[in-house]
């Protein structure tokens, strides 16, 4: 019979699969041990009242079902994937037993244009487009990456099983359903159109929720406008710059860099960088990496869902929004970022990933420890970059925790919570 443990194991294979389907049918998966994984739970908080016996059953369990779902389980290699396996089981048992507030995967997504319409009021404000989700309370501002569809927060959006009252602003030159970059733009001229949409709503305090590059920008909205914010949540938050900016670039950062500066040489070849990284030519190459567990785990657990692979490279896929994405990269790069973090004078969360490849956690957390008030880091292991999409519970776990519960998370076998 289904129940919700066995649920919430299917949501976690779908993080996997969703990534990348063949995964499993290619390599399978090894377990680590059971008595090293009950062990493991010893320092977590959340399994106090649990007995040994129950955890070992529970990770029985959780393997049973992990194998009638067809995947291949081995054990004895040192396979990163199986320890983010083990983890999510023992969070899944910890969710049924009532111990944990995980919630349970839900309906698919709808698509974006049809959650606007049904969910969501439609308004202006100095000519510039925005949604309000139908929900009293205080709005929930949602900063998306810049040029990025906002249908990688298909999850979130259509969620009816929350009640925030989520508020999207369309970015000048820019189209929140289609993405890219169609004219030159700023953080200021973003966080103008920010506070213009939020004056016109008549709200009173608001809170921030800003992923990626959107973190300088829910940063200098702040900034610009202090006291009219409760609270902010940054996922995954690009914040180089200022004290940190010796610390050794991400791959993704380190390659764009490379395409910016002969961009700035030669943009002639702006046509050819854009049919190479929209289209994303080069695959990973499952089978040189059939020997390697622990690079084939990295390798698929940076990746963003499949159905969203195209939308994430949205910002680099024509000419024009290459070079205006360039030129915004450029730009952020110049931001005051310590003298932003410096009027941070409220409550922050910050949520990571462990293989995010894109932004560095070490340089986001070093820049907010200089905050006026100490902040909240919570890490999601098995994570990248798009943890508010493929690890959609935890997301809203922590988001529920944070902003309406006004409660430090709770660390779990998947979720590391420190105070910044």
């Amino acid at each position: 019979m289904q129940t919700r443990f066995h649920a919430r194991l299917d949501d976690l294979l779908a993080e996997l699969s969703r990534r990348e389907p063949s995964y499993f049918a290619r390599f399978g998966v090894s377990m680590p041990d059971i008595e090293r994984a009950v062990a493991g739970t010893s320092d977590i908080p959340l399994f106090e009242s649990v007995s040994k016996a129950e955890i070992t059953a529970a990770l029985h369990a959780g393997t049973d079902h992990l194998r009638q779902r067809g995947v291949a389980i081995t054990s004895g290699e040192d396979d990163p994937l199986g320890v983010v396996l083990a983890a999510g089981i023992l969070d899944s048992y910890a969710a049924e037993q009532g111990l944990l507030a995980l919630s349970l995967p839900g309906c698919p997504a709808r698509a974006l244009a049809q959650t606007l319409r049904s969910d969501y009021e439609e308004k202006q404000a100095d000519g510039i487009r925005y949604f309000v989700r139908r929900r009293e309370g205080p709005p929930l501002v949602l900063v998306n990456a810049c040029g990025i569809p906002h249908e990688v927060w298909s999850r979130f959006l259509a969620d009816r099983d929350h009640d925030f009252r989520i508020l999207i602003v369309e970015r000048r030159g820019q189209d929140l359903l289609d993405g890219g970059i169609r004219q030159p733009c700023n953080l200021k001229s973003d966080a103008a159109d920010i506070l213009a949409a939020l004056e016109h709503e008549g709200a009173g305090p608001a809170d921030l929720l800003a992923w990626c590059d959107g973190g300088k920008l829910a940063i200098e909205v702040i900034r610009s406008s202090p006291g009219r914010f409760r609270k902010l949540i940054l996922v995954s938050a690009s914040l180089r710059g200022g004290r940190a900016q010796e610390e050794p670039r991400t791959a993704y950062e380190s390659n764009f860099q490379k395409v910016i500066a002969t961009l700035a040489q030669r943009p002639s070849l702006a046509p050819m960088f854009a049919k190479m990284l929209g289209e994303q030519l080069v695959s990973t190459d499952w089978d040189g990496l059939a020997e390697d567990a622990g690079a084939r785990a990295a390798a698929l657990l940076r990746l963003p869902a499949r159905e969203h692979g195209g939308a994430v490279r949205v910002p680099m896929s024509r000419e024009l929004f290459l070079l205006n994405h360039a030129k915004r990269i450029e730009s952020d790069a110049a931001y005051p970022i310590d003298e932003g973090i410096a009027a941070l004078d409220l409550p922050f969360l910050l949520v990571t990933g462990d293989y995010d490849h894109i932004a560095n956690n070490t340089i986001a957390c070093a820049a907010l420890a200089q905050a006026p008030q100490r902040g909240t880091h919570a890490q999601i292991s098995g994570a990248g970059h798009y943890c508010f999409d493929l690890q959609y519970p935890y997301f809203k776990l922590l988001a529920r925790a944070f902003l309406i519960d006004g409660s430090r998370p709770p660390p779990t076998a998947r979720l590391s919570v420190e105070e910044l």
